[in-house]
């Protein structure tokens, strides 16, 4: 079963939105996609930076799509539940999304390198992104960034990028995500 059925199945209500906005989209296309195609995932360095490494050990063991869909079903449970999340996951929803959003990033692009030619078309690449601090409504009207100026990063990516698949990227360069 892929992690869309299991994502439909088990928690259609309560998947985190930051995650499903992006994700979804990108697992049901990507099997369709042809050579040179792009998918990118928008994630937030602040989430690695604040509190991002109690989460990352909440992932750190994950190879493939449907192991991440069960460490956020894990944690929706516990909510559902009532029972203290705290301790293990120690952050908000939002953050441990993006942070499961840029290793499920991993987990696609490695994926799509071991089987390009085989499920998948050859050259198909996939990457997070952060485009900074934008001024949206989530963002704030202080944020110094303009959503057109988030908007050229991910353009340059789909359009011209040369950096590795599965890599973090902000301001045109790979980030070092710190894994604990």
């Amino acid at each position: 079963m892929g992690a869309l059925n299991m994502i439909r199945r088990m928690v259609p209500a309560r998947w985190p939105e930051a995650l499903t906005g992006q994700w979804l989209p990108a697992e049901s296309g990507f099997k369709g996609m042809r050579e040179g195609g792009v998918i990118i995932n928008i994630v937030c360095r602040q989430a690695f930076q604040l509190q991002g490494s109690a989460v990352h050990k909440q992932f750190r063991d994950c190879t493939k799509e449907t192991e991440v869909v069960m460490k956020i079903t894990d944690y929706l449970i516990h909510l559902d539940l009532g029972v203290p999340v705290e301790e293990t996951w120690s952050c908000n929803p939002y953050y441990i999304s993006k942070v499961a959003l840029e290793h499920a990033t991993r987990i696609v692009a490695k994926s799509l390198q071991d089987q390009q030619g085989k499920r998948y078309e050859p050259g198909i690449r996939c990457y997070a992104i952060d485009p900074g601090w934008l001024n949206t409504d989530l963002g704030g009207p202080a944020a110094p960034l303009s959503i057109e100026e988030g908007a050229e990063e991910v353009i340059w990516v789909a359009e011209e990028c040369g950096l590795p698949t599965g890599s973090v990227i902000h301001q045109r360069s790979v980030v070092s995500i710190p894994r604990p």
